[in-house]
């Protein structure tokens, strides 16, 4: 049966506190702080937390600046999709923004960041709906940072059981390497043999 190791915990614990930090603001929150969700934080943390703090960190800046910049061009979108008040060409201002997303993302060379910045532009525009959308957008940003920032305190905090060998994982012993013979006595040795075989040839010939 598979173990559950120290990522798992990580990822439950990280999920948790994200649970705990927003649910009570939704429920018992008023004005700005009811509309709040644990959702992106969860899922922000889920998917932040690595086999190393470096990767945990490499991954949260990702997923930040995807989210921020799907989260930018969403609210772009829905202005102009504002003043059109048309599904048609709503429709055609998404398939262009995600174009315009993948291109940004290519000239930063944020490739890694596209996915989420695409799906967030999406999450916006189809989504979100009414006189409290652009609020939302902004607050699945603050989440998805929050999240995030859970995610690497809770990578840093908790211990790596991991056991890695001092030979840098590499199983068994190495063989005992042997001396390092002196190399004017190895010479020596050589031309002796040298030295016999040459008579032992002589030897051999017929007179």
């Amino acid at each position: 049966m598979p173990k559950i190791g120290m990522r798992s915990i990580k990822t439950a614990v990280a999920v948790v506190i994200c649970y705990f930090l927003f649910t009570p603001l939704q429920w018992y929150g008023e004005g700005v702080f009811a509309q709040f969700e644990a959702f992106s934080a969860c899922v922000a943390a889920a998917v932040c937390i690595q086999s190393s703090l470096e990767e945990s960190v490499q991954l949260g800046i990702y997923r930040l600046i995807g989210t921020v910049l799907g989260g930018f061009l969403g609210l772009l979108v829905l202005l102009v999709s504002d003043l059109s008040n048309h599904i048609l060409l709503t429709g055609l201002i998404l398939g262009l923004s995600i174009l315009l997303c993948i291109w940004l993302c290519n000239l930063l060379g944020i490739q890694a960041a596209c996915g989420v910045a695409c799906m967030v532009l999406c999450l916006v525009l189809i989504n979100y709906t009414g006189e409290y959308r652009y609020t939302h957008t902004l607050l699945r940003i603050v989440e998805t940072a929050v999240g995030v920032l859970v995610a690497l305190g809770v990578n840093r905090a908790l211990p790596d059981h991991r056991h890695i060998p001092p030979d840098g994982g590499q199983t068994g012993e190495r063989p005992a390497e042997s001396p390092p013979e002196d190399e004017p006595a190895e010479e020596a040795r050589l031309e002796t043999e040298e030295q016999e075989k040459a008579e032992g040839e002589e030897e051999a010939r017929p007179e």
